[in-house]
């Protein structure tokens, strides 16, 4: 009897050792594959990494385009002078309202009021407020800042 425990010991033991080998095995497999998986993504991220900085340069490309583009269209509206000063976003008194929102875009809000005299409107963007009388620029203000604001 006592050799049949033995036996059967040795037999449990080597049945454990061999459940754990295929065990090891097994997590050496998936080990493996996970390596493979995330070298497949590194890859793959670089490659993503060196579209996003092509698709950088393209895009700064067309902006440079687009600018050169936009200078030229002001310049054949507006004369070579305010055409570029519309181009360059620049404000100046006796500019038209027209000038001002191709230079800086839509505003916030525009408001206007009409008396004897003529139109009086103001532009808001922001914290700026631009005053045209009779569509021509003639004053503008930026707000203060608190010193709790910053």
């Amino acid at each position: 009897m006592c050799t049949n425990l033995k036996t059967l010991g040795f037999i449990l033991l080597l049945s454990s050792l061999f459940s754990q080998n295929l065990f090891s095995q097994s997590i050496n497999d998936s080990l493996s594959t996970t390596n493979s998986q995330k070298e497949y993504i590194i890859k793959d991220n670089t490659k993503i990494k060196n579209e996003i900085d092509s698709l950088k340069l393209v895009l700064k490309n067309l902006d440079v385009i687009l600018n050169n583009n936009l200078k030229n269209l002001y310049i054949l509206k507006y004369g070579k002078e305010d055409g570029i000063r519309v181009a360059n976003k620049q404000v100046w008194n006796g500019m038209t309202e027209q000038m001002l929102q191709d230079g800086w875009g839509k505003a916030d809000t525009v408001n206007a009021n009409s008396y004897k005299w003529g139109i009086y409107t103001q532009w808001i963007y922001g914290d700026i407020t631009l005053f045209f009388k009779n569509g021509k620029l003639f004053e503008w203000e930026e707000k203060k800042k608190n010193k709790k604001d910053n």
